[in-house]
């Protein structure tokens, strides 16, 4: 399971006051099965919960922390059966005809085509979570699509009142990641950091913007950066300094999005809240590492 009560996740790590959290704000913005939808219908559910429409059972501040997941339903039609369709649509007008259509009058058949074939086809849904915390006046978003948060985000300040603002790197960020692979022994905000030899990296100063992916191979990497390519993500181990059995595992982007965060493996017959509170004070000491990272030169 992904997401914040799963396995592992991507985070988006806002800016945004707590003080603003309403659960009655959150119910009222609830998602609604059956409203009358044409593409698409939208609004909160429980963390993880695709049928959860009343209960809220996270949006209760448990730790310091309120989770609750932002439901997207869009009908979407099936592409082999759009291209069918209007295979079939252009070959009955070409016959009827005697001659090859126009690219002007394939667009207007493939616009006709697929707005009917999308209000015939079934909502696809899909769950983006959300972990609030209150206290340190801070919002994480499952995603790291830029789509999928300019849907969450006007959802969430409409339901909300707040605007959440995104953190940003105050550091070169391709150049820290690229110190954090050639240190050997790097400490920061009470981890010692360890490069683990997966990356992406890319060539600044190349117009093509040329990339290259590497998996598990540290001397890859390194290779890579003497060529002058720098990371653009980097897959990074944190080792707690106060508690050696702490790690944090995740890939860093250089717009400081979280990839790949390992969350722990609930124990067996662990209670919802209970995972959720562990797998939230995880994600809030990712976004302190990382936020220290933004600043580091």
């Amino acid at each position: 399971m992904a997401g914040l009560i799963g396995s592992n996740v991507s985070l988006s790590i806002f800016d945004a006051e707590g003080s603003a959290f309403s659960a009655d704000k959150l119910r009222q913005h609830a998602f609604v099965p059956d409203i009358d939808a044409d593409v698409m219908r939208m609004g909160w559910v429980g963390l993880g919960e695709l049928l959860d429409y009343s209960n809220f059972d996270l949006a209760v501040p448990t730790g310091g922390f309120v989770g609750f997941s932002y439901r997207l339903d869009v009908r979407k039609p099936a592409s082999a059966v759009l291209k069918l369709k209007l295979a079939e649509a252009i070959q009955a007008e070409e016959e009827k005809k005697g001659g090859h259509l126009s690219k002007a009058r394939r667009k207007e058949l493939r616009e006709e085509i697929t707005d009917s074939l999308t209000k015939k086809a079934d909502f696809v849904p899909a769950l983006i979570d959300c972990l609030w915390d209150l206290e340190h006046n801070q919002l994480f978003i499952a995603s790291v699509s830029g789509k999928v948060l300019e849907s969450v985000l006007e959802f969430f300040k409409k339901t909300f009142d707040v605007e959440p603002i995104s953190i940003a790197p105050e550091s070169d960020m391709p150049q820290v990641l690229m110190k954090v692979h050639q240190s050997e022994d790097l400490h920061l905000a009470g981890y010692s950091l360890l490069a683990m030899g997966s990356a992406n990296l890319i060539n600044n100063e190349s117009e093509e913007k040329s990339q290259v992916t590497v998996q598990n191979d540290t001397k890859a990497v390194a290779a890579a950066i003497e060529d002058g390519l720098l990371p653009s993500k980097l897959h990074i181990q944190a080792t707690s300094e106060e508690d050696e059995n702490l790690q944090l595992d995740f890939v860093l982007g250089a717009d400081l999005t979280v990839n790949k965060l390992k969350l722990p493996k609930p124990e067996k017959g662990a209670e919802h809240d209970a995972v959720f509170l562990v797998n939230a004070d995880l994600c809030a000491r990712v976004s302190n590492l990382v936020r220290a990272l933004g600043k580091w030169n």
